[in-house]
Protein backbone atom coordinates (compact mmCIF):
# COMPACT_ATOMS: atom_id res chain seq x y z
CA UNK A 1 0.00 0.00 0.00
CA UNK A 2 1.33 3.24 -1.02
CA UNK A 3 1.50 6.32 1.60
CA UNK A 4 0.07 9.32 1.65
CA UNK A 5 1.84 12.20 -0.23
CA UNK A 6 3.28 14.82 2.39
CA UNK A 7 1.55 17.58 1.08
CA UNK A 8 -1.69 15.46 1.64
CA UNK A 9 -0.69 15.31 5.39
CA UNK A 10 0.29 18.92 5.96
CA UNK A 11 -3.43 19.86 4.10
CA UNK A 12 -5.20 17.14 6.42
CA UNK A 13 -3.44 18.59 10.18
CA UNK A 14 -3.76 21.99 8.88
CA UNK A 15 -7.40 20.75 8.13
CA UNK A 16 -7.75 19.33 11.79
CA UNK A 17 -6.03 22.41 13.68
CA UNK A 18 -8.41 24.85 11.97
CA UNK A 19 -11.58 22.49 12.57
CA UNK A 20 -10.52 23.03 16.59
CA UNK A 21 -9.55 26.12 16.93
CA UNK A 22 -13.01 27.18 15.64
CA UNK A 23 -14.87 24.63 17.69
CA UNK A 24 -13.14 25.63 20.72
CA UNK A 25 -13.51 29.32 19.82
CA UNK A 26 -17.60 28.59 20.01
CA UNK A 27 -17.34 27.20 23.26
CA UNK A 28 -18.82 29.32 26.16
CA UNK A 29 -18.12 28.66 29.72
CA UNK A 30 -22.00 27.24 30.89
CA UNK A 31 -22.79 27.99 34.37
CA UNK A 32 -25.71 25.47 35.71
CA UNK A 33 -27.51 26.13 38.72
CA UNK A 34 -29.37 23.92 41.62
CA UNK A 35 -32.30 23.52 39.22
CA UNK A 36 -29.62 22.04 36.34
CA UNK A 37 -30.64 24.42 33.95
CA UNK A 38 -27.96 26.61 32.06
CA UNK A 39 -27.60 30.10 32.99
CA UNK A 40 -28.05 32.83 30.07
CA UNK A 41 -24.63 34.77 29.01
CA UNK A 42 -23.01 36.80 32.12
CA UNK A 43 -25.31 35.65 34.62
CA UNK A 44 -23.94 33.76 37.98
CA UNK A 45 -25.63 31.34 40.78
CA UNK A 46 -26.30 32.83 44.22
CA UNK A 47 -26.32 31.20 47.22
CA UNK A 48 -29.98 29.90 46.98
CA UNK A 49 -27.98 28.23 43.28
CA UNK A 50 -30.53 30.41 41.73
CA UNK A 51 -29.26 32.01 38.04
CA UNK A 52 -29.09 35.88 38.88
CA UNK A 53 -27.55 38.48 37.22
CA UNK A 54 -25.20 39.74 39.20
CA UNK A 55 -24.39 43.23 40.81
CA UNK A 56 -23.70 45.77 39.76
CA UNK A 57 -25.57 44.25 36.64
CA UNK A 58 -29.09 44.83 36.25
CA UNK A 59 -31.70 42.19 34.90
CA UNK A 60 -33.16 43.88 31.61
CA UNK A 61 -35.91 41.07 30.01
CA UNK A 62 -33.66 38.72 29.75
CA UNK A 63 -29.95 40.51 29.23
CA UNK A 64 -27.93 41.20 32.15
CA UNK A 65 -26.57 44.58 31.44
CA UNK A 66 -24.06 47.05 33.28
CA UNK A 67 -27.27 49.91 33.28
CA UNK A 68 -23.91 52.28 34.48
CA UNK A 69 -22.45 52.21 30.68
CA UNK A 70 -25.06 50.67 28.37
CA UNK A 71 -26.41 53.31 26.25
CA UNK A 72 -29.63 51.19 25.63
CA UNK A 73 -29.86 50.70 29.12
CA UNK A 74 -28.88 53.64 30.93
CA UNK A 75 -29.16 54.25 34.25
CA UNK A 76 -32.42 51.97 33.96
CA UNK A 77 -34.13 49.21 31.47
CA UNK A 78 -35.27 50.48 28.30
CA UNK A 79 -33.99 53.84 28.73
CA UNK A 80 -31.97 54.66 25.67
CA UNK A 81 -29.22 57.42 25.61
CA UNK A 82 -29.55 59.43 21.58
CA UNK A 83 -26.81 58.30 19.08
CA UNK A 84 -24.59 61.21 19.63
CA UNK A 85 -24.22 60.34 23.25
CA UNK A 86 -22.57 57.91 26.12
CA UNK A 87 -23.67 56.57 29.26
CA UNK A 88 -21.52 57.45 32.27
CA UNK A 89 -22.12 56.33 35.48
CA UNK A 90 -25.93 55.74 34.69
CA UNK A 91 -26.54 58.86 32.87
CA UNK A 92 -26.69 59.65 29.28
CA UNK A 93 -23.55 62.33 28.05
CA UNK A 94 -24.00 64.31 25.02
CA UNK A 95 -20.62 64.33 22.75
CA UNK A 96 -20.77 68.00 22.61
CA UNK A 97 -19.92 69.10 25.64
CA UNK A 98 -22.26 72.17 25.19
CA UNK A 99 -25.46 70.80 24.42
CA UNK A 100 -27.84 69.29 27.05
CA UNK A 101 -29.84 65.52 27.26
CA UNK A 102 -33.61 66.37 26.79
CA UNK A 103 -36.96 64.64 26.59
CA UNK A 104 -39.88 64.77 24.20
CA UNK A 105 -41.10 61.65 23.87
CA UNK A 106 -37.51 60.41 23.33
CA UNK A 107 -34.03 61.66 24.50
CA UNK A 108 -32.28 63.92 22.21
CA UNK A 109 -28.94 66.39 22.48
CA UNK A 110 -29.87 70.03 22.16
CA UNK A 111 -28.24 73.29 22.67
CA UNK A 112 -30.55 74.75 25.16
CA UNK A 113 -28.28 78.17 24.64
CA UNK A 114 -29.09 78.14 20.86
CA UNK A 115 -32.27 76.53 20.09
CA UNK A 116 -35.72 78.35 20.12
CA UNK A 117 -37.56 75.42 21.15
CA UNK A 118 -34.91 74.31 23.88
CA UNK A 119 -33.87 77.88 25.17
CA UNK A 120 -32.31 78.24 28.21
CA UNK A 121 -33.88 74.44 29.32
CA UNK A 122 -35.29 71.56 28.03
CA UNK A 123 -38.86 72.18 26.38
CA UNK A 124 -38.57 76.14 27.06
CA UNK A 125 -39.82 77.54 23.59
CA UNK A 126 -39.34 80.96 22.89
CA UNK A 127 -42.37 82.87 21.47
CA UNK A 128 -42.95 83.89 17.86
CA UNK A 129 -40.81 86.89 16.55
CA UNK A 130 -37.74 85.38 19.02
CA UNK A 131 -34.93 83.84 18.63
CA UNK A 132 -32.54 81.60 21.32
CA UNK A 133 -29.30 83.66 22.22
CA UNK A 134 -27.45 82.40 25.24
CA UNK A 135 -29.91 80.54 26.67
CA UNK A 136 -32.14 83.71 26.66
CA UNK A 137 -35.10 84.30 23.99
CA UNK A 138 -34.57 87.84 22.23
CA UNK A 139 -36.73 89.26 19.84
CA UNK A 140 -35.40 89.53 16.14
CA UNK A 141 -35.88 93.30 15.84
CA UNK A 142 -33.18 95.32 17.67
CA UNK A 143 -35.86 97.92 18.35
CA UNK A 144 -37.49 95.53 20.12
CA UNK A 145 -37.14 94.01 24.01
CA UNK A 146 -38.77 90.76 25.31
CA UNK A 147 -40.34 91.33 28.04
CA UNK A 148 -42.59 89.00 30.14
CA UNK A 149 -42.98 86.84 27.06
CA UNK A 150 -43.40 88.95 24.30
CA UNK A 151 -41.54 91.68 22.15
CA UNK A 152 -42.22 94.94 22.86
CA UNK A 153 -40.91 98.97 22.43
CA UNK A 154 -39.23 100.49 25.50
CA UNK A 155 -40.02 103.62 23.44
CA UNK A 156 -43.77 103.93 23.37
CA UNK A 157 -45.36 100.77 25.47
CA UNK A 158 -47.05 102.06 28.23
CA UNK A 159 -46.90 98.98 30.28
CA UNK A 160 -42.94 98.93 29.66
CA UNK A 161 -41.94 102.77 29.37
CA UNK A 162 -38.36 102.94 29.43
CA UNK A 163 -37.78 99.39 31.12
CA UNK A 164 -39.79 95.90 31.32
CA UNK A 165 -42.35 96.46 33.54
CA UNK A 166 -42.58 100.33 33.89
CA UNK A 167 -45.87 100.95 33.93
CA UNK A 168 -47.55 104.56 33.16
CA UNK A 169 -49.78 105.83 35.71
CA UNK A 170 -53.19 106.63 34.26
CA UNK A 171 -53.67 109.61 31.72
CA UNK A 172 -49.98 109.06 31.14
CA UNK A 173 -48.18 107.75 27.97
CA UNK A 174 -44.77 106.26 27.22
CA UNK A 175 -43.02 108.86 24.80
CA UNK A 176 -39.08 108.59 23.90
CA UNK A 177 -39.49 105.81 27.09
CA UNK A 178 -40.46 108.37 29.61
CA UNK A 179 -44.31 108.77 31.37
CA UNK A 180 -45.57 111.64 30.59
Amino acid sequence: MKKPPIQFKRHALLWLSLTLLLFTACLRPVVFCDDERPCRDNWTCNKEGKCVCPAPKKSCATFCVSVLSDPNHCGNCGRKCPQESVCKAGKCICNNQNFQICYAGDYFCVSTQKDPKHCGGCNIACPPQTKCEGGKCICNSSSMTFCKGKCVSLVDDNDHCGACGNRCSSGEQCVQGTCQ
